[in-house]
C-alpha cells in the first residue's frame, strides 16, 4: 500500500504516517524540484480601482472548466471598507478568467453575526498532486467555510472574526447565494477554545481523509491569533479541527500544528497537497509518528521551505498604486488585525 505525505504549499509539515528518518535529503530535494514555481505569468484577476482588494483564490475543476472563488474587500484602507464578500470566476485555460458573480454577499439582516465579513473557502476539493482537482458533495450539498464577523473594516480591525459554514445544493458552476448558518461553526468564545486561537480566527479549509489518519473523516486546517502562554508572543498559527459530519468539530489536542515563534511572523493559510512517495520508501514507513520523529521531519521540511522561500518569495506583497492594482495599507495580523492584499471583481 502506498504511503502518503501531506505537504503545505507555502509552508511544509507532515500529518502522514512515515518515519521521519525514512525521507532522505535527496528525496526532499526531488520534492522541491517538483513543487517549485520559477515561472510567473502575472495577475489574472485584478480590480478596476484602488477601492477594492482581492485575496485567497481557491481553484477547482468541473469537467473541462476551471473555477476560482476569491474574497473581495471593498475599501482602500483598513478602516474605510465594509468587509469581505466571496466571488466566483471561471476559465478555460487557468490564465484568462471571467467573473461570474457573488457566492457570499452582505446579508440584508445587519444584526447577523456575519453581517460584514463573509470571505469563503470551498471544502472537499481533490488536492492530490496531479489529481482531478474536482469538488465533492457531502449529503447532496457542496460546502464552504468562511471568515465571518460583524465588525466593519479589514478583517478583524474592529471586531474579532470566527469561522462560519455555508452550503448549497445548486449548480456549483453558476454564481448564486449560498446558505449560511445563524451562528459560527468555530468561535473564539467556544468552551473548548485553545490558547492559540483566543483572539481571532482566520482562513480555514476542509479536507476529506478516507483513511481517517487522525481518527475522523474530515480535517479542517485553520489559522488563528493568540498569545503563547510560554513566551507571551502574540502571533498567527495553524491548527486542526476534526469532524465526521462537517457540523460538529473537535479541536486537535496537539494544536497548534505549525507555528513560527518569532515577533511579527504570520503562519497561516495552510494548503495541503497529497503526494505519493515512491514505493521504495514504503518498507521504511511505520504506522505512527512519535513526537521526536515528527519534530525531525518538520525540521527537514522547514529546510525545504527555506529553499522555496529563497527561489520564490512567500511574503504578502504590497501592490503598487495604479488603475488596476490597489495600494495596500492594512494592519499586521500579529498586532490587531491582518495583512492581506487584494482587488475588485467588477
Amino acid at each position: 500500500m502506498k504511503k502518503i505525505v501531506l505537504l503545505f504549499v507555502t509552508l511544509f509539515s507532515v500529518v502522514g504516517d512515515c518515519v521521519a528518518d525514512s525521507i532522505p535529503q535527496s528525496m526532499m530535494q526531488r520534492i522541491y524540484q517538483e513543487v517549485r514555481t520559477p515561472y510567473k505569468y502575472g495577475m489574472v484577476v485584478a480590480p478596476t480601482d484602488n477601492y477594492h482588494k482581492i485575496d485567497c483564490p481557491t481553484v477547482f475543476r468541473v469537467g473541462d472548466q476551471w473555477f476560482m472563488t476569491y474574497v473581495v474587500y471593498n475599501g482602500k484602507e483598513g478602516l474605510d471598507g465594509r468587509g469581505y464578500e466571496t466571488w466566483l470566476a471561471t476559465s478555460n485555460d487557468l490564465l484568462h478568467w471571467q467573473t461570474q458573480g457573488r457566492l457570499l454577499s452582505y446579508p440584508a439582516d445587519t444584526t447577523r453575526w456575519d453581517a460584514n465579513q463573509r470571505g469563503g473557502f470551498p471544502a472537499l476539493i481533490d488536492w492530490t498532486w496531479g489529481g482531478s482537482y474536482g469538488i465533492s458533495r457531502y449529503k447532496k450539498n457542496y460546502w464552504m467555510t468562511y471568515i465571518g464577523g460583524h465588525g466593519t473594516g479589514y478583517e478583524a480591525v474592529r471586531e474579532p472574526l470566527n469561522i462560519g459554514l455555508a452550503w448549497t445544493n445548486g449548480d456549483i458552476t453558476q454564481a448564486h447565494e449560498w446558505q449560511t448558518a445563524k451562528a459560527p461553526l468555530l468561535s473564539i468564545d467556544d468552551k473548548d477554545v485553545q490558547w492559540w486561537e483566543k483572539l481571532v480566527q482566520y482562513k480555514s479549509t476542509i479536507y476529506e481523509d478516507p483513511q481517517r489518519t487522525l481518527g475522523h473523516r474530515f480535517i479542517m486546517f485553520y489559522n488563528a491569533g493568540g498569545v503563547n502562554p510560554q513566551n507571551s508572543l502574540k502571533a498567527e498559527r495553524i491548527g486542526i479541527a476534526l469532524s465526521d459530519n462537517l457540523k460538529k468539530w473537535k479541536r486537535y489536542d496537539g494544536n497548534p500544528v505549525y507555528a513560527h515563534e518569532a515577533p511579527g511572523i504570520i503562519t497561516g493559510d495552510a494548503q495541503i497537497v497529497r503526494m505519493t512517495l515512491p514505493s521504495a520508501l514504503n518498507s521504511h514507513c511505520n504506522a505512527t509518528l512519535s513526537k521526536r520523529e515528527l519534530s525531525t521531519l518538520n525540521s527537514q521540511l522547514s529546510t525545504l521551505n527555506s529553499q522555496l522561500t529563497t527561489s520564490c518569495s512567500t511574503s504578502r506583497p504590497t501592490t503598487p498604486t495604479g488603475s488596476t492594482t490597489p495600494t495596500t495599507h492594512s494592519p499586521s495580523r500579529a498586532t490587531s488585525s491582518t495583512g492581506r492584499t487584494g482587488p475588485d471583481p467588477t
